[in-house]
């Protein structure tokens, strides 16, 4: 049986690698191709890339540089204010997402400056 992560993966390798990059658009959604590098120089990092996808804000334009890991105070501002699923919420449209931490990790875990948390814990 195939999966729909094989199938989303042969989407995405046959658009990216073997086509121009272009949007697609199809039944239940669609994929736009993004630049990355956001006219920013340097090498592109999870910290800032995963802040501007999930919140539409250009963060390595805001940083002026590329932040790798874990988001720093600056861009946990930006998630928490403009996070795609907070709109959503506020818009009254039901989200959820696999990549949520559980219960548990908010117990055994303080997100704060000092023991710092991904972006998914301050998006949601």
């Amino acid at each position: 049986m195939i999966t729909l992560y094989q199938t989303f993966s042969a989407l995405l390798l046959t658009i990216c690698f073997f086509q121009e990059l272009r949007t697609v658009k199809f039944s239940r959604g669609i994929i736009v191709p993004v630049d990355a590098v956001q006219d920013v120089p340097g090498i592109p990092q999870s910290a800032t890339g995963q802040t501007s996808l999930y919140t539409g804000i250009n963060a390595q334009k805001i940083l002026g540089h590329h932040l790798t890991a874990i988001p720093n105070k600056k861009l946990i501002n930006i998630i928490n204010e403009r996070s795609l699923l907070k709109i959503l919420k506020e818009s009254e449209i039901s989200v959820t997402s696999a990549n949520m931490y559980s219960e548990e990790f908010f117990k055994k875990t303080v997100c704060n400056e000092k023991k710092t948390c991904s972006l998914f814990p301050h998006s949601a």
